[in-house]
């Protein structure tokens, strides 16, 4: 008897029929394959996961660093302002850098004569010790010659804390206008009534 082409068709396919063993196999097979594949994704979403995490760790530390050193400029013009208002008597009374550099000798830096203060416009009153965040400063009285007001200047080392003064080179606090500089390694801060 002959066999008509789906017949024939059948037969053939049958002959590559797997086992009941051959498909459990199989199975196994792709049960693990399904597993790896998860746990593959699970890895991959928990590197995704490191890696955003790490990103916002870095982020968070440089909006704290950068709010932690604003602020840490913001109360070194608040100490700036305060010990404007506080009005003083100076130490030592002279019009001589070189003078008022002998007698506060206990600074661990020399005081400077700023370029931006020429003594065709400031006349130098004297100077004493004071502490500004924490460290020995200078306060030096300065008179305008123009205008016969009467100003406070601060030197002291840069605090490793405020590296860039840029945002702040004039700035009010308290009534009191504070215009900051670096000059020659040291942080100079020029205070006076707005």
């Amino acid at each position: 008897m002959r066999k008509t082409l789906k017949e024939n068709i059948k037969d053939y396919y049958e002959e590559y029929q797997l086992s009941s063993r051959q498909t459990l196999q199989l199975q196994n097979i792709l049960k693990r394959r399904n597993s790896s594949n998860t746990t593959e994704f699970k890895f991959r979403a928990t590197r995704a996961q490191v890696a955003i995490a790490a990103c916002l760790m870095v982020l968070v530390f440089v909006v704290v660093k950068t709010s932690s050193r604003s602020t840490s400029l913001e109360k070194l013009i608040t100490e700036i302002a305060y010990n404007h208002h506080k009005n003083l008597d100076v130490e030592i009374e002279s019009s001589s850098i070189v003078e008022v550099r002998k007698y506060l000798s206990k600074l661990d830096f020399s005081l400077i004569d700023s370029e931006r203060l020429t003594h065709d416009t400031w006349n130098l009153i004297g100077g004493r010790y004071c502490s500004l965040k924490g460290q020995l400063a200078a306060q030096l009285k300065l008179q305008n010659k123009l205008t016969q007001k009467f100003y406070t200047i601060y030197q002291l080392k840069i605090p490793p804390d405020i590296e860039d003064i840029s945002r702040f080179s004039e700035t009010f606090e308290s009534g009191v206008k504070v215009n900051l500089w670096l000059e020659r390694g040291l942080l100079l801060a020029l205070a006076g009534e707005k």
